[in-house]
């Protein structure tokens, strides 16, 4: 069954360091395209990121959206800037003896001092991130591709009806079309008869009469439309019956489609076969939006 290009997952990991939620959502697009957010200093994992969904999404606008939190297990770092430290009591101990101050505890003024100490965090396994991303990303996707199944499941139901009603068109226009060449001779036999009166022998005769009924079938002939039409049709529900990636071909069958009953309509000289190809052409386009959201 073809899968819709319209979905949302959501999928989590955590180790003891860091716990992961990564959201994605996709709607329709032409091709692929991918986009991911996610904090800055995660940002060397965003290609590995892609490329997950670019082995499990073939087509689509897919947002990616990764928030991590750092557990409070991790732990945290204080470092002393040893340099500025040494500086800082370097120039208290000259300014006490300029001043003539009595002698100063150091630590206790010191500590005071904000930019002497640097707050980091621990530095977290690469690998063991890599990992948790790996698995949030996987599960994410496979709530995704389930979601865009289900949708895509109830299109292909409603899109096998609509090609089930153009087929019935289809059949119609089978019956009608060979109706028509007859239908005008009739109607020029009769208007002849009107017309001629006691010069209608020489119509006969000069068998004008068949040839303008020929000239006639030539120019209303739909048969080859018709032989592409069914097969046209035939092929839309194969690739809808069928599995994988279709979207793109079936964009371009239903323009083949829509060729050849836009040829039948201006050749034909029938109301109701004209009525069958506003018919059609209602039904296609239907199919058409439709199809613009698989895959």
């Amino acid at each position: 069954m073809l899968k819709s290009m319209t979905g949302y997952g959501s999928g989590s990991a955590e180790n003891n360091n860091l716990s992961v939620t990564i959201e994605v959502k996709s709607v329709n697009h032409r091709f692929l395209d991918v986009s991911v957010r996610m904090p800055r200093s995660f940002l060397r994992f965003e290609n590995a990121l892609r490329v997950q969904v670019q082995e499990r999404i073939k087509r689509g606008k897919v947002d990616v959206f990764v928030s991590l939190e750092q557990l409070e297990s991790s732990g945290r770092k204080v470092k002393l800037d040893h340099g500025l430290a040494k500086s800082y009591f370097e120039a208290l101990s000259e300014l006490a003896e300029l001043t003539g101050s009595e002698a100063f505890e150091p630590v206790s003024v010191m500590s005071r001092f904000n930019d002497l100490f640097i707050d980091v965090d621990d530095p977290l396994d690469e690998a063991s991130i890599s990992d948790i991303l790996t698995k949030a990303m996987d599960a994410a996707l496979t709530e995704l591709e389930e979601a865009r199944q289900v949708e895509g499941s109830r299109l292909t139901g409603n899109l096998l009806e609509k090609a089930a009603a153009l087929d019935d068109e289809n059949k119609k226009l089978a019956e009608l079309s060979p109706r028509v060449v007859e239908q005008y001779r009739e109607r020029l036999l009769a208007r002849a008869e009107e017309l001629l009166a006691e010069e209608r022998q020489e119509w006969y005769d000069d068998q004008r009469l068949f040839a303008e009924t020929a000239i006639f079938a030539d120019k209303a002939a739909i048969d080859e439309e018709m032989t592409r039409l069914s097969s046209h049709l035939l092929s839309l529900q194969d690739i809808l019956q069928g599995e994988g990636p279709s979207g793109r071909q079936l964009d371009f069958l239903i323009q083949e489609l829509n060729r050849e009953i836009n040829t039948i309509g201006s050749k034909a000289n029938d109301f109701k076969i004209s009525q069958s190809v506003v018919t059609m052409k209602s039904i296609l386009e239907q199919i058409r939006e439709q199809v613009q959201n698989l895959e």
